[in-house]
């Protein structure tokens, strides 16, 4: 039990607690949106990026691949291809601003930040997916986040000015 408390802990002070320290402390002075942009994002961060986490600690993930690392490549593979999908896609084409991406083109060092914990964080997705896919929690705790991240990118983000 301590391990998936621990587990919940870590992912929020590498996630939301940095980028809210990023955002709001070395980017003070800077006039863009600062983290949280919006509730629903938060949610995913807060809720169910460590949910997921402790779930992967909870099934001992890395037992399961140690038995069968066949998935593993596939894991990375699948987690590289979505990360610089989606930092191509933050970095040039996305109609908003904020604090990991100033203006069209530019990423600062929280994007870079962001971007990194993007990477882990849909590794171990895969992980899930993969490793874990008869799991009714994973699912739920995978497709809670990417319901806050669809919800986010077309709902919400659209609608928040500066």
């Amino acid at each position: 039990m301590i391990n998936l408390l621990v587990t919940y802990f870590i992912t929020l002070v590498i996630g939301p607690i940095m980028f809210l320290v990023i955002s709001r402390v070395f980017y003070k002075k800077e006039r863009f949106l600062k983290y949280p942009v919006d509730s629903v994002d938060f949610i995913g961060d807060c809720v169910f990026l460590p949910f997921l986490n402790s779930l992967l600690v909870y099934y001992s993930v890395v037992n399961l691949i140690n038995e069968n690392s066949g998935y593993l490549w596939f894991c990375i593979l699948f987690a590289v291809l979505v990360s610089f999908a989606w930092g191509f896609h933050r970095k040039n084409i996305s109609s908003f601003n904020d604090w990991s991406r100033p203006k069209i083109g530019v990423v600062n060092f929280g994007g870079l930040y962001h971007f990194t914990f993007f990477i882990l964080q849909s590794f171990l997705i895969f992980v899930g997916i993969l490793y874990l896919s008869d799991k009714i929690l994973v699912w739920f705790a995978i497709s809670g986040y990417l319901f806050t991240v669809i919800y986010h990118n077309f709902i919400e983000a659209p609608r928040v000015k500066i």
